[in-house]
């Protein structure tokens, strides 16, 4: 039973390399490096769904700078490796919902990335959503299920660093949502000014000064 995904895994590479769509979904594919990609240059659409991938490795798609679509969802995908996704110029949506990811490192640079699913993960932390900032070419993504959703700047956070964002989670962002999203971070930004201008005004004051 082992060796059953193997025999067309390693058929691969005798594949016309005119090869567009490929799906490898439930294949029992643990090692997303000993999968032979990197001949098929057309390649647009790659799903890998359903599958035991835990890491996603710095060459693991070299060579598919066409690919438009990739899944990765129902995985076990914990580690992303600086400079995984960097030959992926061309993605337009990436699939990674359903699996453990608990930081979002190194997924980019990605510049034409519309569509992120990342849905049933392990975020927690608000912070990790700034890390997101460079895609500036996003317009939906489904964060839903993570811990990260209940925290009262999720929506605020991803509107404010993705400005090309139209719906998060499937819910669509208005006009009036992003002018109050903005009038927050104005108003957070200014604070920190105005308590050290008080501090100053305090200190300044002979009543309250320590002699």
């Amino acid at each position: 039973a082992d060796g059953v995904p193997a025999r067309p895994l390693d058929r691969l590479s005798d594949v016309s390399a005119r090869l567009e769509r490929l799906d490898l979904s439930s294949n029992q594919i643990a090692d997303l490096d000993a999968v032979p990609l990197r001949a098929l240059r057309q390649l647009r659409v790659l799903r890998l769904g359903g599958n035991e991938i835990s890491r996603i490795g710095p060459a693991a798609f070299d060579g598919l700078s066409a690919l438009r679509e990739l899944s990765l969802e129902h995985n076990r995908v914990r580690l992303v490796e600086p400079g995984a996704l960097e030959s992926l110029a061309s993605l337009l949506e990436l699939r990674l919902d359903e699996n453990a990811l608990r930081v979002l490192d190194n997924l980019g640079p990605l510049p034409s990335l519309e569509v992120f699913a990342l849905g049933t993960n392990r975020v927690t932390e608000v912070g990790e959503l700034d890390k997101l900032s460079h895609l500036h070419a996003l317009r939906l993504i489904s964060c839903a299920a993570n811990p990260v959703c209940r925290k009262q700047l999720y929506r605020p956070t991803l509107i404010r660093r993705l400005p090309a964002l139209e719906s998060i989670d499937g819910r669509p962002i208005g006009h009036e949502e992003r002018e109050r999203v903005e009038l927050v971070f104005a108003s957070d930004a200014r604070l920190p000014a105005t308590l050290a201008q008080g501090a100053a005004t305090l200190g300044g004051n002979g009543a309250l000064g320590i002699s």
